[in-house]
């Protein structure tokens, strides 16, 4: 894709797309509104590439939302626990005096699956003066991978995690997650599985890809996403907490009921 720059405040973009090498030299064109793909009164200025007729219709969606994660006093942080630093303080088993820890691996869609054996990746840390700082309070969080692999089929791939899951006062959250909280209080059952479901959903991952080319999923971006309204997002989740179905196709049944 490229655009070329102009000075006046509206006008149109012409974009141009192709799939390969096969039809780079006759690429698809089409051309859009200025303020369809990026919002100059924006404090990040995220460009949106739409390449069809459903990514603009998307993206019109979210435009109608006047939500996100600040408005409602949700927070995304990065795992504060790096594991070069924390070494020493990493360990195999648990015990007492230790707490459970989440790498990428123990993240996959609508899961936070605990503990899950991977060389060279110890699922839990001990809880002591070296290490306390780095750890988060068990409470509720939606935990998020922070790089998805090419082979994936989603960027955006989240798990609900429950402070019930463990005992322990703590929980730790490697580097390579964002974790997604409520700064003074918690997320409720019904948030944190409809923020879960969402980020997993497939509309949400094609909205996601019309302004991220790459692998990396950022803390910022997803602070600045548009949400629907949090009363919404609750629905979402109180209807998968009833089925009891945390499947993808399940997940993408009731997102779309609300919004396709």
């Amino acid at each position: 894709m490229k655009c070329s720059p102009k000075k006046k405040a509206d006008y149109n973009v012409v974009l141009s797309y192709s799939e390969g090498l096969s039809d780079l030299a006759t690429p698809a064109i089409k051309e859009v509104q200025r303020k369809e793909i990026i919002d100059i009164t924006s404090k990040e200025l995220i460009l949106h590439l739409p390449v069809s007729l459903e990514d603009e219709k998307i993206i019109r969606l979210f435009k109608s939302w006047d939500g996100n994660l600040n408005k409602y006093h949700i927070q995304i942080s990065t795992g504060p626990v790096v594991a070069f630093r924390s070494k020493e303080q990493l360990c195999e088993t648990s015990g007492e005096g230790t707490a459970a820890l989440y790498w990428l691996h123990n993240v996959v869609k609508m899961l936070a699956d605990h503990p899950v054996v991977k060389e060279g990746k110890p699922q839990f840390i001990r809880i002591n003066e070296m290490s306390v700082s780095t750890l988060l309070p068990n409470k509720n969080y939606v935990l998020l991978r922070r790089f998805s692999s090419k082979d994936d089929n989603s960027r955006l791939i989240a798990a609900p995690y429950f402070g019930n899951m463990t005992s322990c006062a703590y929980v730790g959250i490697e580097n390579k997650l964002n974790y997604i909280y409520r700064p003074k209080g918690h997320l409720n059952r019904m948030e944190v599985m409809g923020i879960a479901a969402l980020l997993n959903s497939d509309l949400f991952d094609n909205y996601f890809r019309t302004f991220n080319g790459n692998v990396n999923v950022s803390a910022t971006e997803l602070r600045e996403m548009p949400m629907p309204p949090l009363e919404v997002i609750e629905r979402i989740g109180k209807d998968l907490i009833a089925m009891n179905d945390y499947s993808m196709a399940n997940v993408n049944k009731i997102v779309n009921k609300y919004f396709m």
